[in-house]
Protein backbone atom coordinates (compact mmCIF):
# COMPACT_ATOMS: atom_id res chain seq x y z
CA UNK A 1 0.00 0.00 0.00
CA UNK A 2 1.41 3.39 -1.05
CA UNK A 3 1.53 6.38 1.45
CA UNK A 4 0.42 9.25 0.30
CA UNK A 5 2.95 11.95 -0.25
CA UNK A 6 2.46 15.50 1.40
CA UNK A 7 1.81 17.86 -1.09
CA UNK A 8 5.00 20.40 -1.64
CA UNK A 9 5.47 23.93 -2.73
CA UNK A 10 7.58 24.72 -5.50
CA UNK A 11 10.25 25.43 -3.07
CA UNK A 12 10.20 21.92 -1.79
CA UNK A 13 8.98 22.63 1.69
CA UNK A 14 5.56 21.13 3.17
CA UNK A 15 2.37 22.72 3.21
CA UNK A 16 1.64 24.35 6.38
CA UNK A 17 -1.79 23.61 5.74
CA UNK A 18 -1.62 19.80 5.36
CA UNK A 19 0.87 19.89 8.12
CA UNK A 20 -1.61 21.33 10.15
CA UNK A 21 -4.50 19.06 9.12
CA UNK A 22 -1.92 15.83 9.45
CA UNK A 23 -0.95 16.82 13.28
CA UNK A 24 -5.28 17.60 14.28
CA UNK A 25 -5.88 14.22 12.79
CA UNK A 26 -3.36 12.35 14.62
CA UNK A 27 -3.70 13.94 17.62
CA UNK A 28 -7.62 12.96 17.25
CA UNK A 29 -6.35 9.41 16.86
CA UNK A 30 -4.34 9.19 20.03
CA UNK A 31 -7.29 10.48 22.24
CA UNK A 32 -9.64 8.01 20.94
CA UNK A 33 -6.97 5.33 21.48
CA UNK A 34 -6.41 5.99 25.14
CA UNK A 35 -10.10 6.85 25.87
CA UNK A 36 -10.56 3.42 24.52
CA UNK A 37 -8.24 1.58 26.84
CA UNK A 38 -8.72 3.83 30.47
CA UNK A 39 -12.59 3.03 29.20
CA UNK A 40 -11.98 -0.78 28.77
CA UNK A 41 -9.60 -1.28 32.11
CA UNK A 42 -12.01 -0.15 34.30
CA UNK A 43 -14.45 -2.52 33.19
CA UNK A 44 -12.47 -5.33 32.80
CA UNK A 45 -11.06 -5.04 36.11
CA UNK A 46 -14.86 -4.93 38.07
CA UNK A 47 -15.46 -7.76 36.08
CA UNK A 48 -12.34 -9.36 37.49
CA UNK A 49 -13.15 -8.19 40.91
CA UNK A 50 -16.76 -9.36 40.56
CA UNK A 51 -15.47 -13.11 38.91
CA UNK A 52 -12.59 -13.35 41.37
CA UNK A 53 -12.31 -13.47 44.82
CA UNK A 54 -9.44 -13.50 47.77
CA UNK A 55 -10.79 -16.32 50.19
CA UNK A 56 -8.66 -15.97 53.58
CA UNK A 57 -5.90 -18.20 52.21
CA UNK A 58 -4.72 -15.81 49.14
CA UNK A 59 -6.29 -18.47 46.72
CA UNK A 60 -7.89 -17.06 44.10
CA UNK A 61 -11.45 -18.21 43.14
CA UNK A 62 -14.49 -17.25 41.01
CA UNK A 63 -17.64 -15.60 42.81
CA UNK A 64 -20.09 -17.43 40.26
CA UNK A 65 -18.74 -20.96 41.21
CA UNK A 66 -21.24 -22.71 43.74
CA UNK A 67 -21.03 -22.62 47.50
CA UNK A 68 -18.24 -24.72 49.16
CA UNK A 69 -19.16 -28.52 49.93
CA UNK A 70 -17.55 -28.46 53.20
CA UNK A 71 -20.55 -26.08 54.45
CA UNK A 72 -23.61 -27.61 52.44
CA UNK A 73 -22.18 -31.23 52.12
CA UNK A 74 -24.78 -32.92 54.57
CA UNK A 75 -23.54 -34.65 57.88
CA UNK A 76 -22.91 -38.12 57.47
CA UNK A 77 -25.69 -40.24 59.95
CA UNK A 78 -24.24 -41.41 62.79
CA UNK A 79 -24.82 -45.29 63.43
CA UNK A 80 -28.17 -45.20 65.74
CA UNK A 81 -28.43 -41.15 66.11
CA UNK A 82 -32.06 -41.61 66.08
CA UNK A 83 -34.64 -44.42 66.29
CA UNK A 84 -35.36 -46.07 63.46
CA UNK A 85 -39.09 -45.86 62.48
CA UNK A 86 -40.65 -48.84 62.00
CA UNK A 87 -44.54 -50.13 60.77
CA UNK A 88 -46.73 -52.67 62.95
CA UNK A 89 -45.80 -55.18 60.17
CA UNK A 90 -41.70 -54.91 61.67
CA UNK A 91 -42.70 -55.10 65.25
CA UNK A 92 -41.21 -57.63 67.22
CA UNK A 93 -43.64 -60.47 68.02
CA UNK A 94 -44.34 -60.31 71.77
CA UNK A 95 -42.51 -62.66 73.13
CA UNK A 96 -45.18 -64.03 76.03
CA UNK A 97 -43.52 -65.10 80.10
CA UNK A 98 -43.32 -68.73 79.55
CA UNK A 99 -41.45 -70.61 82.28
CA UNK A 100 -40.73 -74.30 82.84
CA UNK A 101 -41.64 -74.73 86.68
CA UNK A 102 -40.30 -77.77 88.69
CA UNK A 103 -41.93 -78.77 91.88
CA UNK A 104 -40.62 -75.83 93.90
CA UNK A 105 -42.93 -73.14 91.19
CA UNK A 106 -45.84 -75.85 91.72
CA UNK A 107 -49.45 -74.81 92.66
CA UNK A 108 -52.58 -76.26 94.09
CA UNK A 109 -56.22 -76.12 93.09
CA UNK A 110 -58.43 -74.55 95.91
CA UNK A 111 -61.35 -74.69 94.27
CA UNK A 112 -63.13 -77.08 91.45
CA UNK A 113 -63.17 -75.73 87.95
CA UNK A 114 -65.15 -77.13 85.28
CA UNK A 115 -63.34 -76.29 81.58
CA UNK A 116 -65.47 -73.93 79.13
CA UNK A 117 -63.58 -74.38 76.32
CA UNK A 118 -61.84 -77.29 74.65
CA UNK A 119 -58.44 -76.08 75.94
CA UNK A 120 -59.36 -75.51 79.42
CA UNK A 121 -57.80 -77.89 82.05
CA UNK A 122 -60.57 -79.27 85.08
CA UNK A 123 -59.62 -78.60 88.21
CA UNK A 124 -60.51 -80.78 91.34
CA UNK A 125 -59.26 -79.35 94.87
CA UNK A 126 -55.68 -80.55 95.64
CA UNK A 127 -54.72 -80.68 92.45
CA UNK A 128 -51.03 -80.40 92.03
CA UNK A 129 -50.80 -77.95 89.09
CA UNK A 130 -47.10 -77.31 86.95
CA UNK A 131 -47.44 -73.76 85.73
CA UNK A 132 -46.55 -73.68 82.07
CA UNK A 133 -47.49 -69.99 80.98
CA UNK A 134 -48.42 -66.87 83.36
CA UNK A 135 -48.10 -64.53 80.61
CA UNK A 136 -51.81 -63.29 80.92
CA UNK A 137 -53.22 -61.98 84.24
CA UNK A 138 -56.46 -64.08 84.34
CA UNK A 139 -55.74 -67.18 82.83
CA UNK A 140 -53.02 -69.35 83.00
CA UNK A 141 -51.99 -72.21 81.13
CA UNK A 142 -51.05 -75.21 83.76
CA UNK A 143 -50.45 -79.34 83.38
CA UNK A 144 -51.90 -82.06 85.65
CA UNK A 145 -50.38 -85.23 84.62
CA UNK A 146 -50.97 -85.61 80.60
CA UNK A 147 -53.51 -82.88 80.32
CA UNK A 148 -52.50 -79.80 79.40
CA UNK A 149 -55.04 -76.58 79.62
CA UNK A 150 -55.86 -72.99 80.94
CA UNK A 151 -57.20 -72.32 84.25
CA UNK A 152 -58.17 -68.72 86.11
CA UNK A 153 -55.27 -68.23 87.78
CA UNK A 154 -57.39 -66.86 90.93
CA UNK A 155 -58.47 -70.58 91.40
CA UNK A 156 -54.91 -72.04 92.56
CA UNK A 157 -52.58 -71.07 95.21
CA UNK A 158 -48.05 -71.24 94.89
CA UNK A 159 -46.75 -74.28 97.23
CA UNK A 160 -43.30 -72.89 98.30
CA UNK A 161 -40.29 -75.04 99.49
CA UNK A 162 -41.28 -76.54 103.01
CA UNK A 163 -44.60 -75.80 102.92
CA UNK A 164 -47.43 -78.70 102.96
CA UNK A 165 -50.99 -78.84 101.57
CA UNK A 166 -53.47 -79.96 103.98
CA UNK A 167 -57.42 -80.72 103.37
CA UNK A 168 -59.86 -80.14 106.12
CA UNK A 169 -61.32 -82.68 108.05
CA UNK A 170 -63.29 -80.75 110.50
CA UNK A 171 -65.47 -77.00 110.39
CA UNK A 172 -63.52 -75.21 112.19
CA UNK A 173 -64.67 -71.58 113.19
CA UNK A 174 -61.90 -69.11 114.28
CA UNK A 175 -62.15 -65.71 115.78
CA UNK A 176 -60.36 -63.33 113.06
CA UNK A 177 -58.96 -60.86 115.69
CA UNK A 178 -57.30 -63.39 117.55
CA UNK A 179 -54.94 -64.67 114.39
CA UNK A 180 -57.66 -67.91 113.92
CA UNK A 181 -59.40 -68.61 110.39
CA UNK A 182 -62.28 -70.38 109.59
CA UNK A 183 -62.10 -73.14 107.50
CA UNK A 184 -65.04 -75.24 105.96
CA UNK A 185 -65.21 -78.75 105.81
CA UNK A 186 -62.75 -80.43 102.55
CA UNK A 187 -61.38 -76.76 102.19
CA UNK A 188 -57.53 -77.06 100.97
CA UNK A 189 -55.10 -74.66 102.32
CA UNK A 190 -51.20 -74.52 102.57
CA UNK A 191 -49.15 -74.75 105.83
CA UNK A 192 -46.15 -72.85 106.28
CA UNK A 193 -44.51 -75.17 107.94
CA UNK A 194 -45.08 -79.25 109.55
CA UNK A 195 -44.13 -77.80 113.06
CA UNK A 196 -46.88 -76.96 115.56
CA UNK A 197 -47.77 -74.39 117.82
CA UNK A 198 -47.03 -75.13 121.84
CA UNK A 199 -50.55 -74.86 121.79
CA UNK A 200 -51.73 -77.66 119.15
CA UNK A 201 -52.41 -74.79 116.11
CA UNK A 202 -50.76 -74.47 112.85
CA UNK A 203 -50.41 -71.41 110.86
CA UNK A 204 -52.00 -71.73 107.29
CA UNK A 205 -53.41 -69.97 104.37
CA UNK A 206 -55.95 -70.27 101.90
CA UNK A 207 -56.28 -67.55 99.07
CA UNK A 208 -56.23 -64.11 100.55
CA UNK A 209 -57.20 -65.79 104.28
CA UNK A 210 -53.85 -66.70 106.78
CA UNK A 211 -54.58 -67.76 110.43
CA UNK A 212 -54.30 -70.53 112.95
CA UNK A 213 -56.32 -73.51 113.08
CA UNK A 214 -56.25 -76.95 114.96
CA UNK A 215 -53.72 -79.75 113.95
CA UNK A 216 -56.47 -82.26 114.72
CA UNK A 217 -58.56 -80.37 111.94
CA UNK A 218 -56.34 -80.95 109.11
CA UNK A 219 -55.14 -83.74 106.88
CA UNK A 220 -52.06 -83.59 105.06
CA UNK A 221 -52.77 -83.77 101.11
Amino acid sequence: MSRESPPTGTSGKVDPVYETLRYGTSLALMNRSSFSSASESPTRSLSERDELTEDGEGSIRSSEEGPSDSVFTAPAESEGSGPEERSPGQQPPRLSLRKDVGPMYSYVALYKFLPQENNDLALQPGDRIMLVDDSNEDWWKGKIGDRVGFFPANFVQRVRPGENVWRCCQPFSGNKEQGYMSLKENQICVGVGRSKDADGFIRVSSGKKRGLVPANALTEV
